[in-house]
């Protein structure tokens, strides 16, 4: 354990609060993973907490982000292989998504806002475990 400060007794809520407002930002910052990606405006660095779900559409990838959707010059593959987080699964063979974000599971589709994302029949169990984990990780 590394101490970050000390606090005084008698301790009040409020310099208790900042306090650990103060860790968990230090925390936030130090785990914080991001990848680059190329698209038509160059080079664009986004937060791997940040991405909602990808979308592979013929020959376009689709990065659907907290800030936008990004065109992407790279395959689902190798963005899937960048990632490698626990949090992501390939539902699809033309889709992965942050488990995170998932809102709700109807049959066969994950319901992220307004997007409808298929479940393959082959990855149906699988995705159960990994949305299960997820969520016992989560809480």
């Amino acid at each position: 354990m590394r101490a970050t400060n000390f606090l005084l007794k008698p301790l009040s809520y409020f310099a208790f609060n900042e306090e650990l407002k103060n860790i968990l930002l230090k925390l936030r910052k130090r785990e914080r993973r991001t990848i680059r990606v190329s698209n038509e405006d160059g080079i664009t660095v986004i937060d791997i907490a940040d991405i909602i779900f990808a979308e592979s559409v013929g020959r376009v990838l689709k990065l659907h982000t907290r800030q936008g959707d990004f065109r992407v010059n790279d395959t689902l593959a190798n963005v899937e292989e960048q990632l490698h987080d626990s949090r992501f699964f390939r539902c699809h063979r033309g889709f992965l998504v942050n488990l995170y974000y998932i809102e709700r599971v109807r049959n066969n589709d994950i319901l992220i806002g307004d997007a409808v994302i298929p479940i393959s029949r082959y990855k149906r169990d699988e995705f159960n475990q990994a949305l299960i984990k997820t969520m016992g990780e989560r809480f």
